[in-house]
């Protein structure tokens, strides 16, 4: 976060954050040689790493019989009347997170048409195997077979045997294998502004200039799939909330499809 000259004597559980109607104060506290928070601390109303606003107190006290101390710096931003354009950004936070969803076995790697996969389908397969879960002669379903007329007459006809990997594919539907769960990254950018509002915001479409993110999985595509900017409280602060949901490959957005057709 704060790249100040202390940071490595500031305790766990700092910087705190709170908000009156008026300003966003953060207060940071440190422990550490007296000698080095006395000559290092910051100067009431001046910067103090990248926290929002200046200086506003300062309190350095000796711990009784060290050579420590304790100091205590509370930095204040005071909110900006509301303009009714686009605010200032003032912090920015990072969050990164895996989410679990089911995806059908057809996308599985190891079956889906296309992918390389050991028991990569054929779209004859899938053909195949849909033709298979309505074969209505139990023998034949438990053979794994279908009735090649029957898929367009009522009159039986010539057996046909589904391939290696389609039965494979087919023994999963019998075990109640429909899906399987898959895990994607998902990345959040929260922004704190002051006098007015974020601007711009748009969600569902895929996104190609996520920004440089702390953490960020690496080898993905990106969709945008959230982007808010709420007003706290009655304040002049608005956070705006961005999250972006990686695929290994994005195959369509609100817009567009991104596969391409058979050749």
């Amino acid at each position: 976060m704060a790249a100040e000259s202390l940071l490595n004597y500031r305790k766990p559980g700092f910087p705190v954050y709170d908000t009156t109607n008026r300003s966003y104060r953060t207060t940071i506290e440190y422990v550490g040689p007296y000698a080095t928070l006395d000559l290092e601390e910051p100067a009431v109303d001046e910067t103090w790493g990248d926290y929002p606003g200046t200086v506003r107190t300062k309190r350095l006290e000796p711990m009784e019989g060290t050579n420590k101390g304790t100091l205590v710096v509370v930095c204040e931003y005071f909110f900006e009347a509301d303009t009714g354009t686009a605010g200032t950004a003032q912090e920015v936070d990072y969050e990164v997170e895996w989410v679990m969803f089911q995806r059908s076995y057809y996308e599985h790697p190891q079956f889906a048409i296309g992918q390389g996969g050991s028991s990569e389908l054929t779209a004859e397969d899938v053909a195949d195997i849909k033709a298979w879960e309505q074969e209505p002669d139990p023998a034949l379903r438990g053979a794994y077979q279908i009735d090649v007329t029957r898929l367009n007459s009522t009159t039986d006809g010539p057996v046909k045997d589904l391939s290696t990997a389609a039965k494979l594919f087919a023994r999963g539907i019998e075990l109640g294998q429909e899906y399987w769960e898959d895990y994607l990254p998902v990345i959040r950018k929260t922004t704190r502004y002051t006098g007015g509002n974020p601007g711009d915001s748009e969600a569902g479409a895929k996104d190609a200039s996520t920004p440089s993110f702390p953490g960020k999985p690496s080898g993905y595509e990106w969709r945008k799939t959230a982007d808010s900017g709420l007003k706290k409280d009655g304040q002049t602060r608005w956070d705006r909330s961005e999250e972006w949901t990686g695929a290994e490959k994005v195959l369509a957005d609100k817009d567009t499809i991104y596969w391409s057709a058979p050749t």
